[in-house]
């Protein structure tokens, strides 16, 4: 189960679908594949760390992360230099990791294609870009 703030509750108390309240048509246990592309629009529009994102990706029990970087790459690769950027790492790495798995750049979202690249999970024309302590420390993991 998910930790709920004010503002989660707050955002729930209007989340409606079909015009029923989200959290009721939740648990009438919805098919999965029904649950999974609302999860996919949601974060489309309020990203991976909403509360709509959140809850959902748990109900299902789906890395939310994964699911993000595999269907918006160069938003994923955004939000994770974003998140940075705001020193909040641990969600960048998961982004960062997710982008990484699937064969994408870290950096921008572009697919990765040569072996170094795809090793360091920063492209060619990313690398010389990125700040040097961060591109020392995947130096050092790639190592």
């Amino acid at each position: 189960m998910i930790d709920l703030n004010e503002m989660d509750l707050f955002w729930l108390g209007r989340w409606k679908v079909g015009g029923r309240p989200g959290t009721e048509w939740l648990a009438g246990n919805p098919p999965a594949d029904t649950l999974r592309a609302s999860l996919i629009k949601w974060m489309d529009r309020a990203g991976a760390e909403s509360v709509f994102a959140r809850l959902l990706s748990d109900h299902l029990g789906i890395d939310r992360h994964a699911l993000y970087a595999e269907n918006w790459p160069r938003k994923a690769a955004k939000l994770a230099a974003a998140a940075r950027a705001r020193g909040e790492h641990p969600h960048a790495d998961k982004l960062q990791a997710a982008l990484v798995a699937l064969m994408y750049c870290a950096n921008c979202g572009r697919p990765l294609n040569d072996p170094v690249s795809i090793t360091r999970g920063i492209g060619p024309d990313c690398w010389g870009q990125i700040d040097p302590t961060w591109r020392s420390s995947i130096e050092q993991r790639a190592a």
